[in-house]
């Protein structure tokens, strides 16, 4: 629990809910032409499984660049990106462990899915 990726991604897993694994076909991926503003810009391509997110999870994923932005600026770059880490890792140790155990779950089936592909 100590990359910022995967911290967000146990947390996005499960504002998603059911749609957290590409395997769950039952509900479309959001489109660009539906988003706008802040969500569009947390829909990039660099957005650790873009095509997996909804309005909601993009709004999660806002609203914490927005906090490590306002954190950098306010202790500086590298203590500011730390302490929001440290701090979203404590809110994610804070959940039920049924709700960690599913997300972690979910990610090591998506790995696992991957690793066969190659």
């Amino acid at each position: 629990m100590t990359e910022t990726d995967n911290l967000l991604e146990i947390l996005l897993r499960l504002v998603r809910g059911e749609r957290a694994t590409p395997f769950s076909q039952s509900a479309p991926t959001i489109s660009a032409p539906s988003i706008s503003g802040p969500l569009l810009s947390a829909l990039t391509p660099s957005s650790a499984h873009g095509g997996q997110q909804t309005h909601v999870s993009l709004a999660v994923l806002a609203i914490f660049r927005m906090t490590v932005e306002y954190a950098k600026k306010a202790v500086g770059d590298e203590q500011g990106r730390r302490e929001t880490d440290e701090r979203v890792g404590e809110i994610i140790r804070c959940l039920p462990s049924h709700l960690l155990y599913k997300s972690l779950d979910g990610m090591f089936k998506e790995w696992r899915h991957d690793r066969k592909g190659r």
